[in-house]
């Protein structure tokens, strides 16, 4: 498979970096698509509130920078605003 080197020197096969994206995608969709406080989607990720945002905002930093991520974001959000 793919690796990836991270700064501890790990390796991130690319599996495990697709599925670290995957709760970050989730995280931003119910921010943006539901009226739930940080808190409250905190609550189903086990994590605090400051976390949920640090995580909204580097989804949305990663497809910006990512074409390969902004296309899965761009299709995701015109899926869920058509239902």
């Amino acid at each position: 498979g793919i690796y990836y080197q991270t700064s501890g020197h790990e390796r991130l096969s690319s599996t495990i970096l697709s599925q670290h994206y995957s709760w970050w995608r989730g995280v931003y969709l119910i921010k943006y698509f539901t009226s739930l406080s940080l808190a409250e989607i905190g609550q189903l990720f086990k994590m605090d509130y400051s976390a949920v945002s640090q995580a909204a905002k580097r989804f949305e930093q990663k497809s910006k920078a990512s074409h390969k991520i902004g296309e899965i974001k761009q299709k995701m959000m015109a899926v869920l605003r058509e239902n």
